[in-house]
């Protein structure tokens, strides 16, 4: 390591310590400041041989241990003495006035609060390490289609997830096939989500089993042996966490399997709530055109090292050398990305996120102003009482000193406070928070605690300088003539004016804010989804492999359960889909007879029984519903398709009889035989898109297995005990999960809405409320101040409506001027909101109104009391005074 520059010599070394040593006390650098300087010299000369870093780093420690030091040991002990002293006299003064506290730090705790839970959800987000070591190691592959096709998706085929494990880009390399099993068999029936990994998935996400082992190799080979990772809840619920668990065997989809090994708590790479992890067993050799083409699985990898240094250079060739081997492989792919884990779990949030710190940061400073305001009007009464302590010989730096000692007192009290209220944010919050928006499970974690502390303790004492600056350019020999009298000086007012209009400019931002995100929900609950939710429910069903192995026993399962739950008289319509609106979709590519040369078309597609459309209310415009003897092997293939595809692919022909070819390993042509209302398919704020639907047991890349039971009942809810019994006479190792309402489905799909929505309006109701607390508090004190001079001018005539107005003209001037700039400020912010508002422009003049209305009462009603306050007074008591 370099040694310090031979430039750096001791005298010049001196000149940089003389000039800190100014900010130290006079006594201290006139008697002992030749001592310190040697001391330093001496440290100097020992840190030379270190480098220039180390020699910094010793250089500014021992400047502050001289300092600390010589003021501790060479008589200094009064000032830590007076800071006693005046945090002593602060805590008194504060307990005389309990109001003045109690709302001084109600506001900051407010303000403190929003801060903590929004910064804890942050902080969760994009702060704290994810639970794999290494994890800025890990990323989630993602296809990035064409520049014409938009967007892109983290979903790839087999084959494509066996040539890049095979390209060794990564260090390693896992796929992921979601897929929910059943466990228990005939006794305790359960169904659970899981997923099918290859055997590197435990290594890729560097988190061994807490009991047992992972897979090996030659487990997730075809033809190994059956075998299971569990998860720590399934372990404990099913298991009570019996380590013995770990080689026994669990019946999962009929089969008996052996538990291997069981996963820590908390574990869900990707996907949380997972409890059985079954091996992939992917066979090359039986890649299909159908399997190239089908894009079902999540690939995960870790790079040693930089993403996007190791790998992301390499993607381009890798993926260039698949395609010439499989060229006709459904990908879509134009280029390959890697996407960071946090990026892909987090990365959706971000906006809603950065929207929250947003509004929560103008809380904070809207507290804050407040609690300026009240400094300031505290600091105007005091000035008798500090005239009074300057006169008896108290500096003005001392008298300054104790105020902030007050601020920084309140700012502590606050902020204490504000973690229990953003405990209570949190908890009010986190039963509507969407997926992929990180809370935490309890209470603040130290190092947020550690953030809210300080933001308390700095706003506090930033927004208290403002008082102490003010008293340091005050003549308080004033004080001591005016007696404490009452007359409001001009500065002091005008400042205070200046931060109720602050506050009702921020304020006026959170409300736009808030009303336009209400009026996009307004809007979207006026969206017609496609099918009706009231007294429609659905359950997950999946009968097990070993009494329903083939297409032709699931057919005889669905047409069994379905006509029977027909039947029962409290049910309207009964039928089973695979993919129930806004709960999921999977699209696959298709060409239309004729049109060959037009390339592939790509379509959402989900399978459906008989008495599916009525179940969801959806109408056949054209043609035909799907028939159970469509699914028969002597049937002509058939395929219904939605209105707006049908408009799309034949504008000026009748759909009805035309052909279209879903790409699968044979060139098969499904006829057309209906046409079906549109439906929202992947969310309400979206445009319906090109949807199939095909008999359940038609089509050879998507299984009938999974598949959801939906059901009318007008009356009431769904006959769970009649499912229930249905189901257990078909297959009794089939569990039958609660019953969710498609009222549940519309809510949860806008959930990320409903959840800024909630936020934004609590932030904005507690702004609106701290501005009213302060135009209250300037109103009244103001007024308190004049009351000499309303007194004379209703002597010499003045009527109490004259008085009335001067009040209401003056807080109407500074809240005109307020919301003036602040619904300048929300137009010009409004472009933020683009993303999240549907229906509803930026600059909606309805909203606008509204905010302008409702703050114009607000203001109004925080005005009149100090305002019939004020034409109260009697003339003739304050002519006598």
């Amino acid at each position: 390591m370099a040694s310090p520059s031979p430039r750096m010599e001791p005298r010049r070394v001196l000149r940089w310590y003389r000039l800190g040593l100014r900010f130290f006390p006079e006594r201290i650098r006139t008697v002992h400041g030749a001592e310190m300087e040697e001391m330093f010299l001496d440290a100097w000369r020992d840190a030379r041989g270190r480098g220039r870093r180390a020699t910094g780093a010793l250089i500014l420690r021992t400047l502050f241990d001289l300092g600390y030091n010589g003021i501790a040991a060479r008589g200094e002990e009064r000032t830590m003495g007076d800071w006693i002293e005046d945090l002593g006299h602060t805590i008194r003064g504060l307990a005389r006035r309990p109001g003045f506290t109690l709302v001084a730090v109600s506001t900051l705790a407010l303000g403190v609060g929003g801060t903590t839970a929004i910064y804890s959800i942050v902080d969760a987000a994009y702060v704290d390490a994810l639970p794999y070591p290494d994890d800025h190691e890990l990323a989630v592959l993602y296809n990035v289609p064409a520049p014409e096709r938009g967007g892109g998706f983290a979903a790839f085929s087999a084959p494509f997830y066996a040539a890049i494990r095979d390209e060794g880009v990564f260090e390693a390399v896992t796929d992921i096939v979601p897929q929910p099993v059943n466990v228990g068999g005939d006794e305790r029936p359960e169904r659970v989500p899981g997923a099918r990994v290859s055997a590197p998935f435990f290594d890729v996400a560097g988190v061994p089993p807490a009991v047992g082992r992972a897979f090996t190799e030659d487990e997730d080979r075809p033809g190994g042996p059956d075998v299971a990772v569990i998860s720590h809840g399934l372990w404990s619920r099913r298991y009570g966490a019996d380590p013995g668990a770990a080689g026994g065997t669990m019946v999962v989809d009929g089969s008996p399997v052996t538990v291997v090994g069981v996963m820590p708590p908390g574990f869900g790479l990707l996907f949380d709530g997972v409890d059985v992890w079954l091996p992939v067993r992917l066979d090359p050799a039986a890649f299909t055109r159908t399997s190239a083409r089908n894009n079902n699985r999540l690939v995960v990898a870790r790079a040693a090292g930089s993403l996007a240094a190791v790998a992301a250079p390499r993607l381009p060739a890798a993926v260039a050398r698949f395609r010439a081997r499989q060229p006709d492989a459904l990908t879509e792919t134009h280029a390959l990305r890697a996407v960071p884990l946090r990026e892909h779990l987090y990365g959706g949030a971000r906006a809603t996120l950065t929207l929250l710190l947003g509004a929560v940061g103008l809380v904070l400073v809207i507290a804050c102003v407040n609690l300026a305001n009240l400094m300031v009007v505290r600091g105007e009464a005091r000035r008798g009482e500090l005239a009074v302590r300057a006169a008896l010989g108290a500096g003005r730096g001392r008298l300054v000193r104790g105020l902030l000692t007050e601020t920084l007192v309140l700012s502590a009290a606050g902020g204490a406070a504000g973690l229990g209220v953003g405990a209570g944010i949190l908890a009010l919050v986190r039963p509507v928070a969407p997926a992929g928006v990180p809370l935490p499970a309890g209470l603040p974690d130290a190092s947020v605690v550690l953030v809210s502390l300080a933001v308390a303790v700095l706003s506090g004492t930033l927004f208290g300088l403002v008082p102490a600056w003010r008293l340091a350019r005050a003549d308080l020999r004033g004080g001591l003539v005016d007696g404490g009298r009452g007359t409001a000086a001009g500065g002091s007012s005008r400042l205070r004016g200046a931060l109720v209009v602050t506050e009702v400019a921020m304020t006026a931002v959170l409300l736009v804010a808030s009303g336009l995100m209400l009026h996009s929900l307004w809007r979207l609950q006026a969206v017609d989804p496609g099918f009706a939710a009231e007294g429609r429910a659905t359950v997950s069903l999946a009968p097990t492999p070993d009494r329903y192995p083939d297409a032709d026993a699931l057919n005889r399962f669905h047409r069994t359960l379905v006509e029977r739950l027909t039947r029962h008289p409290s049910v309207a319509a009964a039928g089973m889909g695979q993919f129930i609106p806004l709960t999921g979709a999977s699209n696959w590519g298709f060409e239309v007879e004729g049109r060959e040369d037009e390339g592939v078309g790509f379509a959402d597609y989900t399978l459906i029984t008989p008495g599916y459309l009525d179940a969801m209310d959806q109408r056949v415009v054209r043609g035909r519903d799907i028939e159970w003897s469509d699914a028969d092997d002597d049937a002509v293939p058939v395929v219904l398709v939605s209105e707006s595809m049908a408009e799309r692919l034949w504008p000026d022909a009748d759909p009805l009889g035309r052909r279209i070819n879903v790409d699968t390993d044979g060139r098969v042509w499904r006829q057309v035989v209906g046409v079906v209302s549109d439906v929202r398919n992947r969310g309400l704020a979206e445009e319906p898109g090109d949807l199939l639907y095909f008999p359940p047991t038609d089509l050879p890349m998507s299984s009938p297995r999974n598949m959801s039971l939906v059901v009318h009942a007008p009356d009431g809810a769904p006959p769970m005990a009649e499912i229930r019994s249905a189901v257990a006479a078909l297959d009794p190792a089939a569990p039958v999960p609660a019953a969710r309402s498609l009222q549940d489905v519309l809510r949860r799909s806008e959930s990320r809405r409903l959840f800024m929505i909630t936020l934004l309006a609590l932030f904005a109701g507690v702004a609106l409320a701290l501005a009213a607390v302060g135009l209250y508090g300037v109103v009244s004190y103001t007024f308190s101040m004049r009351t000499r001079e309303i007194g004379l001018r209703m002597a010499i005539g003045a009527g109490r409506g004259s008085v009335l107005a001067m009040v209401l003209r003056q807080s109407g001037t500074l809240v005109g001027a307020g919301m003036v700039v602040g619904l300048g400020a929300a137009a010009a912010l409004s472009g933020l909101l683009d993303s999240v508002l549907y229906g509803v422009g930026g600059f909606d003049a309805a909203t606008y109104g509204a905010v302008a209305l409702f703050l114009a009462l607000v203001a109004a009603a925080a005005t009149w009391v100090p305002a019939t306050r004020a034409t109260s007074v009697d003339p003739a008591r304050v002519l006598r005074e």
